[in-house]
């Protein structure tokens, strides 16, 4: 796997720097298909990909968690900097991963209400891609030189500083905010279809459509002990953490609050994933 990675940053290479030298090269036939992409957009396995779709976030402290939470207990943590993804990774983007080689298959391509090309067809192509196990989104993440966010820089992304308990403040959830479970649409939808309930920072679906992936371990009682500097989260476990809810959940667990365990080798219908970086490094 990490060979993969290796040829996927060196095309990256090639083609944001121009420095690669074709005779000396053997596997630039291999690997470079010739994608040059506009200014203002950025390549990701030979899909162009507009800067916009990446939100720099500055960082510093906040309020993680909920007065009086089970497993969510309020607290203080301060973050570094970095950059996360705008929307969830969509089908488009992860069949050029497969295509390309890094990423494999999703276990289903089709979706919960029964379109059964929901992977395969462009009809459905800026949908989030669904049925991907833990690891197949790390390498989805991994190969662009990224990873999954901690919950820690999740919940920042989706709830600000000013503490709201949803993506858009303390209001209840309603129809034009996010595809929930309330009317039921029954499956996704395009992803950036609720702008009005959008995070402070501007990303899109941090409440329904999908669940989405990170990167903690789950344990119930981590944030007693969490660290109060770009906390990782435990340092083994059996389940890892999703965050936001989907199209079939109730209100409760589309709070930017709300943390639920999936077995990591588990995939699910209403289950996707965004990516996140360091503002040190690339796109």
């Amino acid at each position: 796997m990490m060979g993969k990675y290796l040829l996927f940053g060196a095309m990256i290479a090639c083609l944001w720097l121009g420095g690669c030298d074709d005779e000396d090269d053997d596997t630039d036939d291999a690997v470079d298909s010739g994608v040059v992409c506009a200014a203002g957009t950025h390549n990701q396995y030979d899909v162009c990909v507009p800067d916009s779709e990446l939100v720099a976030i500055a960082g510093g402290t906040f309020d993680m968690g909920v007065e009086d939470g089970g497993n969510n207990p309020i607290h203080s943590v301060t973050l570094s900097a970095y950059t996360i993804d705008r929307y969830e990774v969509t089908n488009i983007k992860y069949r050029a991963c497969v295509e390309i080689g890094v990423c494999e298959m999703p276990s289903d391509v089709s979706s919960y209400s029964g379109r059964t090309d929901y992977f395969t067809s462009t009809d459905w192509d800026n949908f989030p891609a669904i049925y991907v196990t833990w690891q197949q989104a790390v390498d989805y993440c991994v190969g662009l030189g990224k990873t999954l966010p901690t919950e820690a820089q999740w919940e920042m992304a989706a709830r600000g500083t000013d503490g709201g308990l949803y993506p858009w403040g303390d209001d209840a959830p309603t129809s034009s905010l996010a595809n929930w479970g309330v009317p039921y649409t029954g499956d996704t939808t395009a992803v950036g279809s609720y702008p009005d309930g959008d995070s402070p920072f501007g990303l899109a679906d941090m409440s329904g459509n999908v669940r989405e992936w990170v990167n903690d371990y789950f344990r119930y009682s981590y944030y007693e002990t969490s660290e109060d500097q770009d906390p990782a989260g435990p340092t083994s476990g059996t389940y890892r953490v999703t965050r936001g809810g989907s199209f079939t959940t109730e209100d409760d667990q589309l709070q930017a609050v709300a943390r639920a365990p999936y077995h990591p080798m588990d995939t699910y219908s209403e289950l996707g994933f965004r990516c996140v970086s360091s503002n040190e490094g690339g796109n």
